[in-house]
């Protein structure tokens, strides 16, 4: 890579940052310890996912549309959500609903969503919370997600990484950010790096190598990459790899990746968890 196109990327991580910065000062929303906890939000992260493997959408999707969902909560406008679980379910389906219209080329129809609400929200109720969600956010809907990070700092591995190493590494990071959605607090950029980080130490076992990208990486973006935070990040993170992983050159099949397996005939199998609402 050349100095300008690295420029290019430090700018556009440096970008990514300062949009996080903003949408996580006016989004911190702290699930209390009852009512619309934080179990609540993580079925629902799980039930997005499953929406989106499903129709084959990209998982950032999903991403977005929880972070909506906290942006929500955290404004004026949210407080039925925030108190009501009922609420708090259509409005996190109004999310992804929204969510999938701004990022993917094939929206799916708000009838489709009414019936994954075993008709307990009509089309009228999904419709008029994503305004209702929309307005409150005055219409900022495209946050940094942990790929958008991750991505960009692929681009500063060294040399030494040849293109099957950083498609490894990518691929590991990827199954890091989906399988640990919803159950890892941690902003875009803090899981980009622990993601990040733990696939290189998994693929490229150099020490050295690896010390230089951490503080690298973590100066670029500002993070300590020695706190006990980030490291408790990446612990969990690295939970949710396989315990055997097999690189294949020709097709790179990571052991335990069952993503795209046992999908139900339709997509109405995947209903919104009504328990959030009980």
């Amino acid at each position: 890579m050349n100095r300008t196109s690295m420029d290019q990327v430090i700018d556009t991580i440096h970008a990514l940052r300062r949009q996080e910065e903003h949408y996580f000062e006016a989004c911190s929303y702290h699930y209390p310890p009852r009512g619309v906890d934080w179990e609540c939000r993580q079925k629902m992260a799980a039930w997005c996912s499953q929406v989106i493997q499903f129709c084959d959408l990209s998982h950032e999707t999903a991403e977005t549309a929880m972070v909506l969902l906290d942006c929500f909560l955290a404004s004026r406008g949210g407080e039925s959500a925030r108190t009501c679980r009922d609420r708090y379910r259509l409005a996190c389906m109004a999310c992804l609903y929204a969510s999938i219209k701004n990022t993917e080329t094939q929206a799916l129809h708000s009838n489709t969503f009414s019936e994954l609400s075993q008709g307990a929200y009509s089309v009228k109720d999904l419709e008029n919370m994503e305004l209702s969600i929309l307005t409150c956010l005055n219409w900022r809907v495209n946050p940094p997600t942990a790929m958008a990070f991750v991505r960009e700092m692929m681009h500063l591995l060294p040399l030494e990484f040849d293109r099957e190493k950083k498609r490894d590494i990518y691929d590991l990071a990827v199954l890091q950010t989906e399988r640990g959605f919803g159950a890892v607090v941690a902003s875009p950029s803090v899981a980009a790096y622990a993601a990040l980080m733990n696939s290189i130490d998994i693929v490229f076992k150099d020490t050295h190598c690896l010390a230089y990208i951490e503080k690298m990486m973590a100066d670029l973006l500002k993070l300590d990459g020695t706190s006990d935070e980030l490291r408790g990040v990446q612990a969990s993170l690295f939970h949710f790899l396989p315990k055997r992983i097999t690189f294949v050159s020709s097709g790179r099949y990571i052991e335990g990746d069952d993503r795209h397996n046992n999908k139900s005939a339709s997509l109405s199998g995947f209903h919104s968890p009504r328990s959030v609402s009980e």
